[in-house]
């Protein structure tokens, strides 16, 4: 059941979480009712590599009227104002006054989300069929905003494992008063790390801990991601892999982004593991689909190898519309299923490496495979021994074979039991 998930998106939803406020700090403490987070701080100004951390920023009041009537107000929503909107009290004509306004054309009832972080700009959102609200020729104009110095908030939820390897698990908190964008992806990321706690996933062995570590990481888009990297460079070179949570309330399909490598371990297992869950699953190259934190682990000088799995595209995006009526508790289930099923296979998967010489006297071992009972497997093994050269990992084989990941890695087992291969890591 998603209890966990669709309470966590009914307490935080509605919340004003822009990148470096006091609302996002309010939601990402309320994380804490429900994972132990560690929780960094990276104070305003602060230099991460070409970025520069922005100021605190939050709006008191804002609001527009005209002939003693109030058209427009951000205590009635809080996607009316433009995110990062300076300070404004004047009286402006209609045509200075729709130079500011945002709507969008194709959701013509919907409140848009507009942000302006980085440039001196003020502006309000309204649904387009509100235009003929704004017919007198003068307005007055009043925003009152919080602009000052302030902390950018990083939760982390750390789960050792018995490698330092680790595998990230990231989603945004950030989007004010937004469901599927991507506070899903937050409830998702929560509810696996919750799950990862509580049991076995793999091979770990008697110590009950997984093999890989894992870092789920809460934070603002974009400047999180570099604010925690360049803060924690020194654990770049044991980050594996990443996945990318977002937009997975919605009622479409999962859809997967590979990686910028395009063809790492990664890449060939999230394909493998998703169509298990999505048959027909749609695929795409890297920033083809959709584009978010991947540019940041995956990017320029850092290359994590790092998969999108989103719902993505929905119509509702970046609007009111992108609410808790677009959830279906299903597709969180069904998602999250996927996720740690993903986190599943990972775990298991191992690069094999011959020790034998020859072609290998299966018989002799109990590895033999009557071609009556199992003529797939029998067929696929000769070319499985061609390939144990400490290249390819089972998930590799299993798709080049055609044959069953946990029917393949049974086999490759019993042989490592028997000291006929030795086991690397597959990331």
């Amino acid at each position: 059941m998603p209890d966990v998930m669709l309470r966590l998106i009914d307490d935080l939803w509605y919340k004003a979480r822009h990148i470096v406020s006091d609302e996002y700090d309010e939601a990402l403490f309320r994380l804490q009712d429900y994972l132990d987070l560690q929780i960094h701080e990276v104070p305003s100004g602060t230099q991460c590599w070409t970025w520069r951390v922005p100021n605190k920023w939050g709006c008191r009041e804002a609001y527009i009227e005209a002939d003693g009537q109030r058209l427009v107000d951000v205590a009635d929503h809080p996607l009316h104002i433009v995110y990062g909107s300076r300070p404004v009290d004047a009286v402006v004509t209609r045509d200075e006054l729709l130079a500011h306004l945002t709507w969008k054309d194709d959701r013509p009832g919907a409140i848009p989300f507009e942000f302006r972080y980085y440039e001196p700009y003020w502006g309000f959102c309204i649904p387009r069929n509100w235009l003929p609200r704004f017919a007198a020729e003068r307005y007055r104009v009043k925003i009152d905003v919080v602009d000052e110095p302030g902390t950018l908030k990083i939760g982390e939820h750390f789960v050792p494992g018995q490698t330092e390897r680790c595998i990230l698990v990231v989603s945004h908190l950030c989007h004010p008063a937004m469901v599927n964008d991507d506070l899903a992806g937050v409830a998702v990321g929560v509810d696996v790390a919750r799950r990862l706690q509580q049991r076995i996933v793999g091979d770990s062995g008697s110590s009950g801990r997984p093999y890989y570590s894992y870092r789920f990481l809460f934070l603002p888009e974009t400047i999180g991601s570099v604010a925690y990297l360049a803060t924690n460079e020194d654990l770049i070179p044991n980050m594996a892999a990443g996945i990318f949570l977002e937009m997975l309330a919605s009622p479409g399909p999962l859809v997967l982004q590979r990686s910028y490598e395009d063809q790492s371990r990664l890449d060939h297992m999230a394909s493998y593991v998703l169509n298990l869950h999505e048959p027909g699953l749609q695929e795409g190259a890297f920033r083809t689909i959709i584009g978010n934190d991947e540019m940041v682990f995956d990017g320029p000088g850092v290359r994590i190898p790092m998969v999108s799995i989103s719902r993505w595209p929905y119509p509702e995006y970046h609007t009111s519309d992108d609410n808790p009526n677009l959830v279906v508790p299903e597709k969180l289930v069904h998602a999250r299923d996927a996720v740690i099923d993903l986190i599943r296979y990972l775990e298991a998967d191992y690069v094999p490496q011959r020790t034998f010489r020859g072609p290998l006297f299966m018989s002799g071992y109990g590895l033999w495979v009557d071609w009556r009972t199992n003529l797939k497997l029998n067929r696929a093994l000769e070319w499985v021994m061609n390939h144990l050269e400490g290249e390819l990992c089972i998930a590799e084989m299993a798709r080049a074979v055609d044959v069953d990941f946990w029917e393949l890695k049974g086999w490759l087992d019993r042989a490592l039991d028997h000291g006929l291969i030795r086991r690397q890591p597959a990331l």
